[in-house]
C-alpha cells in the first residue's frame, strides 16, 4: 500500500522539484498505471464566486486502477492557489495499491477520517511512511438503518441507489445530486445490506464537477450555487440512471426482482436483521451473481412459482442447482412444478437429460439427493390426493424415468409402503394399476403379500370389489384362497357380528376356505353362512366330495362331517343329487348321512319318500318299518 499527497507546490517543494500541481510527497514511486489513474481521478474543480465562503464539497473517491489494484483518495478545496494567486487550489491525499480486503464499503467508512491529510502544511519532506488502513468512522453502524426510518429523504436516496445499482447495464453509471453525507450513508447502507459479491465492482465519488470524466460508477454531483443544476442532462441519457434530489428530476427505473423488493421493504420496516439471516443461510457462491441471488430467493421464498423455464435457468447454474437438491422443500416444489408443466411434453429425452445433468456430480452424491427429493415430492402428492398430478406423472413420466436414472419400481414402491393408509381417492386411482403389476411377480408368495397390502384398505378392510377381482382373476389358486382367507380374518376380527354378505355369492370358494380355517373359525363361518346359504354350500361341498371320489382331491373327513351336519337341518330340502351322491358312498359313510337325517324334525316325511330310501343304507326297508312303528306308537 502506498500513499502520496497532491497539490499546488512551490518551486523545489514537490517530489520532482517542480512547481505547480505536483506530487507533494510520496511513500514510494508510482507505476505508470497508478500515476495515470490516480492523477486523472483526483482532479477537483469548483466554479464559485471569489467571495463564496462555503460550504465546500468534500471529494472521497474509490476506484480501480487496472492491474495496479484499487485506490482511494480525498480531495479538499483550498481556494487560493499560492503560486498563481488564483482560486482553484485543492489538496488530495491518495492511497493506492490497496489490499484486496479494502473495498468501497471500507473507504466509505473513512469519510471525514482525521487521518486524511487536508492541507500543505507541516510536511517536512517529500518522503512519506508506508500507510496503514484507516479505522472506520464510528457513525457507520446499523444505526444508519434506524436513522433512515426517520429521514425519508435519505431512505429514498438509499432505495434509488439500490434499485439503480441492481438494474443498470454494465456500462451504465449512477448519478445523484444530494447532500453529501446522506449520499455517503445511503451508499454505505447499500453495501451493508447486500452480499459483498453483489457490489464488489462498485466504485464511487462523493463529488465531481465533470461527471463523465470520473472513473467511478456511482457519483454524487453538487453545484453549491445552483443545486437544481447539479446534474447535466447527458447524465439522464443512454444507460445512465440519475436523480437530482434538489430539482426532483429522476430517471425511470425498471421493476426489480422480488428478491430486491423484499430487501427494500424489510429494511424500510426495520427488519434488516432478517435480510442478514437469509443471506447467512446459503453458501457465498449463491451471491456471486444477481441472477443466482434472485433464483435462490425464489427457491427459498416462492418455490411454488418456479416452473420449467426456471429449471432450464438453473441448469446453467450448477452450483445453485446442487444446493437446491440438498434442500428438500425447495427441491420438491421445483420438481413438482417441473413435472406439472405441459411444456415438458415438447422435450425429448436428450433435452431432459441435459437439463438435469448439471445438478449431478460424483463427489457429493446429488443423484441420490435428487432421487430422495423426487420420492418425497411424489409422497407429498400422494398424501394430498393430487390425482391430476399423479395421472400426469404416471402417463407422461413413468416410462421416461430412466432418463434421470430412476426406475418404474421406485414409483410403485411409494404406494406399496402402506397402501392401506392412502387417501381413498388415491387408492381407487392406484389400485387397478397396482393390480396389473402383481402379474409380473415371479412367486405366489410375493403375489400374496403384494395383494394383501393393496386389497385391505381403510378401517373396514373388507374391500369386497378387490377380493371379487382377485377370485375372478388368473392368479394361481393358492393365491386366491389365501387372500380369501385373509379377507375372512379381517371380516371376523371384530365382535359386532356384522359380517359381510359377500360370502353368499361364492359357495365353491367357501368350501376351500373351510378347509383352511381353524375349528373355532369354521364354527363362526358356518354360523354366518348356513341360515341363508345352506343349500348352495351343501351343493358346493357335495361337488368337492364327488371330485374326491373321482380322485381329483384327497378325501376330507372333516368336510364330509360338515356336509352331514348341514343335511341335519330340518328346513333343508333333500334333492335327488344328494341321493345320487349317497349311492356312491361306502356303507360306513352312508351310515353317517342316515344318522344326520334322523336328527331332522321332518324325519317322518322323509322316510315316506321312496326316492330317499338309498339315504338310509342297504337295509333301508326293514329299518323304515321299525322306525315307522316307533313313530306311530309315540303318536298314540
Amino acid at each position: 500500500m502506498k500513499q502520496f499527497f497532491y497539490t499546488s507546490c512551490r518551486n523545489g517543494e514537490s517530489v520532482s522539484g517542480q512547481s505547480g500541481f505536483q506530487i507533494r510527497a510520496a511513500s514510494a514511486p508510482l507505476t505508470s498505471e497508478e500515476n495515470s489513474a490516480c492523477l486523472r481521478a483526483l482532479n477537483f474543480k469548483l466554479e464559485v464566486p471569489s467571495d463564496y465562503s462555503g460550504p465546500f464539497p468534500l471529494k472521497l473517491l474509490f476506484a480501480h486502477a487496472g492491474n495496479s489494484g484499487n485506490f482511494a483518495l480525498q480531495s479538499v478545496w483550498l481556494g487560493l492557489d499560492p503560486i498563481t494567486k488564483r482560486v482553484g487550489n485543492y489538496f488530495a491525499h491518495v492511497l493506492c495499491d490497496l489490499p484486496q480486503e479494502i473495498n468501497a464499503q471500507t473507504v466509505l467508512e473513512w469519510w471525514k477520517s482525521p487521518l486524511w491529510k487536508c492541507e500543505n502544511e507541516e510536511i517536512p519532506e517529500t518522503s512519506l511512511p508506508v500507510p496503514e488502513p484507516f479505522p472506520a468512522n464510528e457513525i457507520f453502524t446499523d444505526a444508519i438503518f434506524t436513522e433512515m426510518q426517520a429521514d425519508s429523504e435519505m431512505c429514498s436516496l438509499w432505495e434509488f441507489l439500490l434499485r439503480a445499482w441492481w438494474t443498470k447495464p454494465a456500462s451504465g453509471r449512477i448519478f445523484t445530486a444530494a447532500p453529501q453525507e446522506k449520499f455517503v450513508k445511503a451508499l454505505w447502507a447499500l453495501c451493508r445490506i447486500l452480499p459483498k459479491a453483489l457490489w464488489n465492482h462498485l466504485s464511487f465519488s462523493t463529488y465531481e464537477k465533470d461527471a463523465m470524466l470520473t472513473p467511478a460508477n456511482v457519483v454524487c454531483l453538487w453545484d453549491p450555487i445552483k443545486p437544481e443544476n447539479s446534474i447535466p442532462q447527458n447524465c439522464f441519457a443512454g444507460s445512465n440512471l440519475s436523480w437530482n434530489l434538489f430539482s426532483g428530476q429522476k430517471s425511470s427505473l425498471i421493476q426489480v426482482s422480488r428478491y430486491l423488493e423484499w430487501i427494500i421493504q424489510s429494511v424500510k420496516s426495520g427488519k434488516w436483521e432478517e435480510v442478514d439471516s437469509f443471506h447467512a443461510g446459503a453458501p457465498e457462491i449463491m451471491w456471486s451473481k444477481k441472477e443466482s441471488a434472485e433464483m435462490f430467493f425464489e427457491l427459498s421464498r416462492h418455490p411454488d412459482t418456479l416452473d420449467i423455464t426456471r429449471l432450464k435457468e438453473l441448469s446453467q447454474m450448477p452450483n445453485i442447482g446442487r444446493f437446491v437438491m440438498k434442500n428438500p422443500k425447495r427441491a420438491q416444489h421445483l420438481l413438482a412444478n417441473f413435472f406439472s408443466s405441459k411444456l415438458l411434453d415438447l422435450w425429448d429425452d436428450d433435452l431432459v437429460h441435459q437439463t438435469f445433468t448439471p445438478f449431478f456430480s460424483a463427489e457429493d452424491g446429488p443423484m441420490e439427493q435428487f432421487k430422495k427429493n423426487l420420492h418425497e415430492m411424489l409422497r407429498t402428492k400422494i398424501l394430498s390426493g393430487d390425482l391430476n398430478f399423479l395421472e400426469r406423472f404416471y402417463v407422461k413420466w413413468l416410462p421416461r424415468l430412466t432418463v434421470v436414472g430412476l426406475t418404474k419400481d421406485a414409483f410403485w414402491d411409494l404406494f406399496n409402503e402402506a397402501p392401506g393408509k392412502l387417501p381413498k381417492s388415491v387408492y381407487l386411482w392406484a389400485y387397478p394399476k397396482a393390480f396389473r403389476q402383481v402379474f409380473h411377480l415371479p412367486e405366489p408368495s410375493m403375489q400374496i403379500e403384494y395383494l394383501t397390502k393393496w386389497s385391505f384398505h381403510g378401517d373396514d378392510s373388507r374391500c369386497e370389489p378387490q377380493i371379487k377381482e382377485i377370485l375372478q382373476s388368473s392368479f394361481p389358486n393358492i393365491v386366491k384362497i389365501e387372500l380369501y382367507r385373509r379377507f375372512f380374518e379381517n371380516d371376523f376380527r371384530g365382535n359386532d357380528e356384522n359380517y359381510s354378505r359377500f360370502y353368499f355369492a361364492w359357495p365353491e370358494w367357501n368350501v376351500q376356505l373351510l378347509l383352511k380355517l381353524e375349528p373355532e373359525q369354521k364354527k363362526q363361518f358356518l354360523k354366518h353362512l348356513l341360515p341363508e346359504s345352506a343349500p348352495t354350500l351343501l351343493s358346493a361341498i357335495q361337488s368337492r366330495l364327488m371330485d374326491s371320489l373321482k380322485g381329483k382331491f384327497i378325501w376330507n373327513n372333516e368336510l364330509f362331517t360338515i356336509y352331514c351336519s348341514i343335511l341335519a337341518i330340518s328346513s333343508l330340502p333333500i334333492t335327488d343329487s344328494v341321493v345320487q351322491f349317497a349311492r356312491k358312498l361306502p356303507e360306513e359313510r352312508l351310515a353317517q348321512i342316515s344318522a344326520a337325517l334322523q336328527r331332522r324334525e321332518d324325519i317322518e316325511q322323509l322316510i315316506q319318500k321312496k326316492s330317499l330310501l338309498p339315504l338310509f343304507g342297504r337295509t333301508a326297508p326293514n329299518f323304515f318299518e321299525k322306525l315307522l312303528r316307533i313313530i306311530c306308537f309315540w303318536k298314540k
